[in-house]
Formats: C-alpha cells, structure tokens, sequence
C-alpha cells in the first residue's frame, strides 16, 4: 500500500480515525480534512505519520464546497498519481433538546457533506469507502439494542431517494 492516497473525511475520530491510522499503518498517505486540525495535536499516532510526510492534514469543512476541493488537491500531492480512495465516515454529535430529544444539526450534514465530496470528485475517479448510522432506518432502528434506541432516535422524514 505504499503508493496508496487516500482522502478522508470525517475520521477524527471512530471508524474513520481507526481505518485511517490502519491504512497508515499499511503505508498508505493519509490526507484528512478536518475543521479543527488541532485534535491530533497530542495524538502521537498521527504525529508521527504527520513528521514523516505520510500524514496531511488540511482544516476546512465537509459542508463547504470550496474546503472540499482543497483536500483532494492536498491529497493528490505533487505527483500525477491520483487519489485512490475516498474514506467518508462523516456524523455528527447528537445534541439533546428538551422538545426534540437528541438531534443532529444540520440535520442534512452527512448528505450536504457527502455531495460536496461527489460534485468535487477528481478524475479518473477514486473508490469510494462511506460508513454511516445517519440514515438508519425505522426496520433498522428496530432491531438496535434498547438503550441505543433513544441516542439514535428516528425523525420523522420520507425515505431518501438516490
């Protein structure tokens, strides 16, 4: 995986920071766009990928276009190899309102961030890695165990259409 480049939104922490720091690991070159670059200050694992020119990290925001373009011109580095893969791992912390229970705000974060990454897409096209809970759906919300039910609570909404 040497020669691997990957860009990842949305792994400063959970699976994307644990596949990351992996395909690190494996050797691959790790770009990470992040609004606040400042959270692996004191995380040896990534500083030492950092000083070793193995690790980037650029600070912008999913939900801005703009800040998206630039990590995959980060990722794509000064060589003519393209970017491999896109690992999207974008969610949100719930915050509790007291009429609304736990929500995410913006509500529309993953799908607004998710789309900015596919409109900015470079060519040839990388593979794309994306995990995520936010559209869970009511079967599948049935089936979470008990005390996840009230954190991952369901709005009410249509199902997507893609």
């Amino acid at each position: 995986m040497n020669n691997i480049k990957v860009l990842t939104i949305g792994g400063s922490r959970n699976i994307g920071y644990f596949s990351s720091v992996r395909l690190l690991d494996l050797g691959a070159t790790v770009t990470f766009l992040l609004r606040k670059p400042s959270v692996f200050d004191n995380d040896e694992t990534v500083q030492k990928y950092v000083r070793a020119g193995k690790a980037r990290l650029v600070q912008g925001d999913a939900l801005v276009k703009e800040d998206v373009e630039r990590a995959w011109t980060a990722a794509q580095g000064d060589d003519s190899k393209p970017v491999d893969f896109l690992v999207f791992t974008v969610g949100g912390t719930p915050q509790f309102k007291l009429t609304k229970g736990f929500v995410v705000s913006p509500p529309n974060l993953v799908t607004q961030s998710l789309l900015h990454c596919l409109e900015t897409l470079p060519t040839p096209h990388p593979n794309i890695i994306t995990i995520s809970s936010a559209g869970i759906t009511r079967i599948g919300h049935e089936k979470l165990p008990f005390l996840l039910k009230p954190v991952l609570r369901l709005p009410p909404r249509r199902p997507a259409r893609g």
